[in-house]
């Protein structure tokens, strides 16, 4: 029976020990974040304090005020899950499609393609010669400026690209050539079933970078009926208000009674990051699963 020697032991320790800490690093500005959030606004104002790490009067009032019918979440939100679910939609389609016939090593000027998309990871024309392009283009103040400029991820097109070169049969691919089928319908019918897993990684790294976006919203769009909520917590955290939340029934409070910004930022931290919170447990395989396809070279 092999036993471990004493510098093993003091290192697992070790490693489990800053783990540890790691982890509480992580945890406790999330429990403040909750705790503040739901702590009542009189026992915040008794203690004199923006942020508590326990709750001793629990008040979902911010929370009221917030998902109320006039607050401006519910916008940002519906603009949020518009560029969730089309930006991934389009980006998984098109770079599929891209990966899939730059993967043929007989595909002419495939080197050259693949060359120029992998020099989009390197250099970029820059800030202001893009938004020049999309301002051209009629993007700016329209959901399209949150799902076409991206549509294609060259790390997202490598992990395609090498995944369909490495794990799927030429065999598969060549019984649907003698049943007649074209390339499309290869793709589709055949290639795209098996290929399940590099599939849901790519959707779930589109989805989770398309929620967490907000650089776009500040620098292409103006109207703030197409804010996604991550601008809108940006602009609340930035600005300490939240009058712009929710003005009409803002108005309706006396200042004092009101609970403090605080309250309501660490409110929309949680609303705004709750779907992400939920899901990511369920799909956190295929996270790891997607950096172990990206890695084999093809």
């Amino acid at each position: 029976m092999y036993k471990e020697r004493l510098s093993e032991r003091v290192f697992h320790y070790t490693v489990i020990i800053l783990l540890i800490l790691l982890s509480l690093t992580f945890i406790i500005p999330f429990i403040v974040v909750i705790s503040t959030s739901i702590t009542d606004a009189s026992r915040l104002s008794m203690k004199g304090a923006t942020y508590v790490v326990w709750p001793d009067k629990i008040s979902f009032r911010v929370y009221k005020d917030l998902l109320d019918g006039n607050s401006t979440l519910w916008p940002a939100y519906m603009v949020t899950i518009f560029r969730v679910t089309v930006g991934t939609f389009f980006s998984v389609s098109i770079t599929s499609l891209l990966a899939y016939g730059l993967s043929k090593k007989d595909m002419p000027g495939r080197n050259i393609c693949i060359s120029l998309i992998l020099f989009t990871m390197l250099f970029n024309g820059g800030l202001i010669p893009t938004y020049l392009v999309i301002k051209s283009l009629r993007l700016t103040n329209t959901l399209w400026v949150y799902v076409l400029p991206g549509v294609v991820s060259t790390w997202n097109f490598m992990v395609f690209k090498n995944f369909f070169s490495t794990q799927i049969p030429e065999s598969l691919e060549e019984a649907g050539i003698i049943d007649g089928a074209n390339a499309l319908q290869i793709l589709v019918h055949i290639v795209l079933p098996v290929s399940k897993s590099v599939l849901a990684t790519i959707a779930l790294f589109c989805a989770v970078g398309q929620w967490n976006a907000w650089f776009d919203a500040a620098i292409y769009v103006t109207n703030n009926k197409l804010w996604p909520v991550q601008i809108i917590l940006r602009n609340i955290l930035n600005s300490n208000s939240v009058q712009q939340l929710n003005p009409e029934m803002m108005a309706m409070y006396d200042t004092q009674a009101l609970p403090p910004s605080s309250s309501y930022q660490c409110a929309v931290i949680i609303i705004s990051t709750l779907p992400i919170l939920v899901i990511y447990p369920f799909v956190q395989k295929y996270f790891v699963q997607g950096a172990l396809i990206g890695s084999v070279k093809g």
